[in-house]
């Protein structure tokens, strides 16, 4: 088989970027799915019947989107925005590979990812919706936040776009909404805009 540079290059970068997820879980390699499609640009699908934002029938353009057991698809142009762009909280790596950790232990992604060891999970849990609600509230009330209003769609789609805002802009997400921030930080074992501050 022949693999091509753009290829190649594709597949690195993924690797780079979804490594970052999974840094303080070793044995972690994203054991649901085994199969990485990459469009080169946004690309027509199919609305199914699980699908939590539209409804059955008819096209749409997406940029990417994950399923239990596979595939995760996502698209180059997309990919290399994310990369070459100031970060801004928007990357659809990071957006559809956390919803793979969050499928790890429940294929229909409720938000809350297996938690490690020692962790309160029904404590992170409603935490958790505690910070989904107020965000929701927030938007309602005509007030802007950090996390994209798509995330306010389901509680695995705020997980996802808290994602990006926490590898992307810690120091926002810590200042706005600080207990999500707390959140994730326990999750992910690493206080990214406390590392990102440090000379």
């Amino acid at each position: 088989m022949q693999i091509d540079i753009p290829t190649v290059l594709a597949f690195q970068v993924l690797a780079a970027l979804t490594s970052l997820l999974v840094l303080a879980y070793p044995d972690w390699i994203f054991p649901t799915n085994q199969t990485i499609l990459v469009y080169p640009r946004p690309y027509k699908a199919r609305s199914r019947g699980g699908d939590l934002h539209h409804g059955l029938g008819g096209e749409y353009y997406r940029s990417g989107e994950t399923l239990a057991r596979g595939p995760i698809a996502l698209n180059w142009y997309d990919i290399q925005r994310a990369i070459h762009r100031d970060n801004d909280g928007d990357h659809i790596v990071l957006h559809e590979f956390s919803h793979q950790l969050d499928m790890i232990d429940d294929p229909k992604a409720d938000g809350v990812p297996p938690l490690p060891r020692g962790m309160n999970a029904d404590r992170w849990k409603k935490d958790f919706e505690t910070e989904f609600q107020w965000a929701r509230d927030m938007v309602e009330q005509g007030e802007a936040i950090v996390v994209d209003d798509y995330g306010l769609t389901h509680p695995s789609e705020f997980f996802a776009v808290a994602t990006e805002c926490y590898f992307q802009i810690p120091w926002d997400l810590r200042e706005y909404q600080p207990n999500l921030y707390r959140l994730l930080q326990a999750f992910y074992i690493t206080d990214l805009a406390h590392a990102m501050d440090t000379p």
